[in-house]
């Protein structure tokens, strides 16, 4: 009678009670695993990013070093030609100050072209350093991780390319205009001499 009746529906809510415990803990299995997932994505990441920092200062430190020896270079044909000023105006009067000034003005800008690329390699720096923190944030977070660095990485590769890429030509035109430039001089210097 009225005790089966009770009796029957504490055992489906029993049942009911079982079948949502069992429920929850497939989920709360799932989302261990998925977190387990996620924090192994984000140490990749971590890992990666680092990675990308270090060769990208090794370039930066190679691609310093190269403008240096260029500059260095660049001083010494202005010293060369100075002295060559000096002994072509002892000796036939030749004014050669005009195209020393202009030399002296190109290296002056190749300097100041190199201290802009410095300044473009130091935001870049800046925004991978800052891109390691976001990346510890979200490693606390476990959301939305892949798709926010790797577009982040993307921009900031694509923003080195460019700005090397711009840095190249503009190097590569800047040295065929000198060269042209101490070729000239050197000629007028050999038909004074000559």
């Amino acid at each position: 009678g009225r005790e089966t009746d009770l009796e029957e529906k504490f055992n489906e809510i029993g049942k009911q009670l079982e079948h949502l415990l069992e429920g929850l803990g497939q989920e709360r299995l799932a989302r261990e695993l998925l977190d387990e997932r996620k924090a192994k994505e984000v140490e990749v990441m971590g890992k990666q990013v680092e990675l990308d920092l270090s060769q990208f200062k090794k370039a930066r430190e190679q691609a310093d070093k190269s403008l240096e020896q260029r500059i260095a270079q660049l001083s010494e044909e202005i010293a060369a030609e100075r002295y060559l000023r000096i002994q072509s105006e002892e000796k036939f009067g030749v004014k050669l100050g005009d195209q020393v000034a202009l030399l002296v003005e190109q290296v002056k800008t190749e300097r100041n072209r190199n201290d802009k690329l410095c300044e473009s390699i130091s935001s870049l720096e800046k925004g991978l350093e800052h891109m390691k923190d976001i990346v510890e944030q979200e490693k606390k977070s476990k959301q939305d991780l892949e798709v926010h660095v790797v577009q982040m990485m993307e921009d900031l590769c694509s923003r080195l390319q460019h700005e090397l890429l711009n840095e190249k030509k503009d190097r590569e035109a800047m040295e065929e205009t000198l060269l042209k430039l101490i070729e000239e001089t050197c000629s007028r210097v050999v038909s004074n001499l000559s």
